[in-house]
């Protein structure tokens, strides 16, 4: 486990892209090996039997959603917090659970790689 008591605070949330603060939808159709495509929300995308997202807000709240039963969305909130402008500390219930390495943030368009917080 990632230890995160030299990680920088929530206030350094300030030094992500703007771009970043919105609800994601994965564009499946465009992942690479461990590389996560991102839409937003609003995005056209083709159809399917489901997608996973993510919205991350500048206040350190992140929500995971997930394919849920019957095709339906499960969700998941956690906090996060900026340990630089381009890597997302996740933390649920006190500890690391995900690190998310941001590749590219444009308006259009995010790519990450999402790993265990191990």
């Amino acid at each position: 486990m990632l230890n995160i008591s030299y990680i920088l605070t929530e206030s350094n949330i300030d030094k992500l892209p703007i771009e970043l603060f919105k609800h994601w939808v994965n564009s499946f159709e465009e992942n690479e090996k461990d590389i996560l495509t991102f839409r937003p929300a609003s995005h056209k995308l083709q159809r399917s039997r489901g997608r996973m997202g993510l919205e991350i807000n500048p206040n350190g709240q992140l929500t995971f959603y997930n394919i849920g039963p019957s095709e339906g969305t499960a969700s998941t909130k956690a906090r996060f917090i900026a340990q630089s402008p381009s890597r997302l500390i996740v933390l649920s219930g006190g500890k690391t659970s995900k690190i998310i390495e941001i590749l590219k943030c444009e308006h259009t368009i995010l790519k990450v790689k999402i790993s265990d917080g191990k």
